[in-house]
């Protein structure tokens, strides 16, 4: 069974665009275009991480908490 012409086109189309893509992914990291990034100091990322951390700690306990609530009987 052979491919229709559609598919076989699609396929090398999408081929191309990713090796074109990636060349220039690299090319703009090598030359430190605007697409090149600055790394950040190990002391940022550490602030950054606790901060994530003790963000993700405060949500967990404010579900917990409203989750475990006891709704008021009515008497």
């Amino acid at each position: 069974m052979r491919p229709s012409p559609r598919r076989a086109i699609s396929v090398r189309a999408c081929g191309a665009l990713t090796l074109v893509l990636a060349e220039t992914g690299r090319a703009g990291a090598d030359h430190a275009s605007p697409l090149g990034t600055a790394t950040l100091s190990p002391v940022v990322v550490g602030i950054l991480a606790g901060l994530l951390a003790l963000a993700v700690g405060i949500a967990i306990v404010v579900i917990v908490v409203l989750l475990t609530k006891k709704t008021p009987r009515a008497e």
